[in-house]
């Protein structure tokens, strides 16, 4: 399995760039963030408030993603 930084790379090619790519390629950074956090049950408070924090900006770019892609027919 390729490593986080191998699949962020490739999807980050200027050229093979699209908007859906793009709100992808933050969706991952936003996962990857939250994953090298750790578990929420072991954060304290100011990194449980960072931590849902990115969880809702990860939801929101998901679900901007998905209508993008449903506008667009991709699915």
């Amino acid at each position: 399995m390729p490593s986080k930084l191998a699949i962020f790379k490739g999807l980050s090619i200027p050229e093979r760039r699209t908007v859906k790519k793009d709100r992808a390629l933050e969706i991952m950074k936003l996962y990857f963030t939250m994953q090298d956090m750790g578990n929420i049950l072991q954060l304290n408070e100011q990194d449980t408030q960072r931590y849902q924090e990115l969880q809702q900006q990860h939801n929101t770019l998901a679900k901007e993603l998905y209508q993008y892609m449903k506008e667009d027919k991709t699915i």
